[in-house]
C-alpha cells in the first residue's frame, strides 16, 4: 500500500464553532477492507444539526476523532476506491453513501450482494442506522453533471418526502394548515414541494428570516410566507385554524411562540433540524401538544418495513427527481476546494452566513 496522508475538520464537542484542519497517515489496510478517497460532498444546514445533535443521536460516532473531545461532522456525497484488499472490488470503483467531512475514509464490507454496492461492517458503526452504513455503487467512473447538485439535495429530500408520507398517512392530524420553520432552507422546500404535489389540500405556510422573504415567496412553494417578526402579528399565522407545524430551525423561543399562538389548534408538532444554532434551550415549559422529534432513518425503516424496500426506492426515487428538475432552477451550485475552504464553508453555515439560493459542494483537491 502507498503511503497517505488524510485531513479531517475535526470540531470541538462543548464548542462547536471550533472547527481545526487535522492530517494524519492513513492505517495500513487490513483484509477485506478498502480506502476510499473521498471526491466531493455536499455542505449543507442538515451538517450544522448533525453537529449541533452530535452526542444526542450519537452523529459523533460514525467516525471518531483521534482525541475523544473532538467530533468529526458526517456529509454525503462521492468515493472512489484507490487500494483495495478485498477481492469483490477494486480501484477506481465509486460509491455514494456517507462520509467524514475530510479526504479519505476505510471501510470493511459486510458480506452479501455486492451488484449494488455494499454495507460498512465496521464494529463501531453496527449500532447506527443502516441507512447510514450503505454505500451504493454507482454505473460508471464517469462524473455526471447533476452530481453536485444531487449531492446536495437528496439526503435533505429523502426527510422531506418521509415527513410528508408520515403525516399523509396520519390524515394531517386533522389540520387545514401546515407551518415550516427555516422555510428557505432545502428541506423545507422539498417538503413544501412533496406537500404540494401529494396534499395539495394542505396549506403551506412558510416561516423564514426578513431577508430570505423575496427568495422563498419566488420559488412558488408556499401558499404564504411570512418574516419571523410578522409571524404572530395581524397579518401572520391564523390562530382559528387547525395546524400542524414543522420546525427545521430549532429555535425554542420561536417554536414555543407557534405552541402558544395556536393553542389547541395545533395538532402535531414535529421537531427535524436545527438550524438556529445556539437557539435551542429546554422545551419542558413548552405549552400545548408535546413536540415530537422526527428521526427520518427510523422513518425510513418503518417505511421499508410496511412496503418493502422495492416500493421505497421507486416512490423516492421518482419523487426525488421531479424535485431536483425544479430546484436546478432555484439554487446556484458553488464549488469549493481543499481543506481550507471546507472549513471556512462550516463556519460560514454555521453562522448563517450562506445564501438560499446557493448550494455549497466541497471538492478535495
Amino acid at each position: 500500500m502507498e503511503d497517505y496522508q488524510q485531513w479531517n475538520i475535526v470540531i470541538d464537542k462543548k464548542d462547536i464553532a471550533k472547527a481545526t484542519i487535522e492530517i494524519s497517515d492513513i492505517a495500513e489496510l487490513e483484509e477485506d477492507q478498502l480506502l476510499l478517497k473521498i471526491e466531493g460532498y455536499a455542505l449543507t444546514a442538515n451538517n450544522i444539526s448533525y453537529a449541533s445533535t452530535g452526542d444526542l443521536v450519537g452523529y459523533w460516532n460514525f467516525f471518531p476523532a483521534e482525541d475523544v473531545s473532538n467530533g468529526i461532522v458526517p456529509v454525503w456525497g462521492y468515493a472512489q476506491i484507490v487500494e483495495s484488499k478485498h477481492i469483490e472490488f477494486e480501484a477506481g470503483m465509486r460509491f455514494y453513501g456517507y462520509f467524514p467531512m475530510g479526504s479519505h475514509l476505510i471501510v470493511s464490507p459486510a458480506d452479501g450482494d455486492f451488484s449494488a454496492g455494499f454495507i460498512d461492517s465496521a464494529e463501531h458503526r453496527a449500532p447506527m442506522a443502516p441507512i447510514y452504513n450503505h454505500y451504493r455503487k454507482l454505473s460508471d467512473a464517469s462524473h455526471d453533471d447533476v452530481e453536485a447538485l444531487r449531492a446536495i439535495v437528496q439526503p435533505l429530500f429523502m426527510t422531506s418526502f418521509l415527513i410528508e408520507h408520515k403525516f399523509r398517512s396520519e390524515q394531517w392530524f386533522g389540520a387545514d394548515n401546515l407551518i415550516i420553520t427555516s422555510a428557505s432552507s432545502k428541506t423545507a422546500m422539498g417538503l413544501a414541494y412533496r406537500v404540494k404535489s401529494d396534499s395539495p389540500d394542505v396549506r403551506r405556510i412558510g416561516l423564514t428570516s426578513a431577508d430570505n422573504v423575496e427568495f422563498t415567496i419566488d420559488t412558488g412553494l408556499y401558499d404564504q410566507v411570512i418574516s419571523y417578526d410578522d409571524a404572530f402579528g395581524e397579518h401572520g399565522i391564523d390562530a382559528e385554524e387547525n395546524s400542524v407545524s414543522v420546525d427545521f430551525a430549532g429555535n425554542t423561543t420561536l417554536l414555543s411562540q407557534i405552541h402558544d399562538h395556536l393553542g389547541d389548534n395545533l395538532k402535531f408538532s414535529s421537531l427535524i433540524g436545527m438550524t438556529h444554532v445556539g437557539k435551542n434551550g429546554p422545551r419542558d415549559a413548552i405549552s400545548g401538544v408535546q413536540a415530537v422529534f422526527f428521526f427520518a432513518p427510523a422513518a425510513a425503516q418503518e417505511f421499508i418495513s410496511d412496503f418493502g424496500q422495492a416500493e421505497f426506492d421507486s416512490q423516492a426515487g421518482r419523487a426525488l427527481y421531479g424535485f431536483l428538475d425544479f430546484i436546478a432552477g432555484q439554487i446556484d451550485v458553488r464549488v469549493i476546494e481543499g481543506p481550507q475552504a471546507v472549513q471556512t464553508a462550516y463556519e460560514m453555515l454555521l453562522s448563517g452566513n450562506i445564501s438560499a439560493r446557493e448550494g455549497l459542494y466541497a471538492t478535495i483537491e
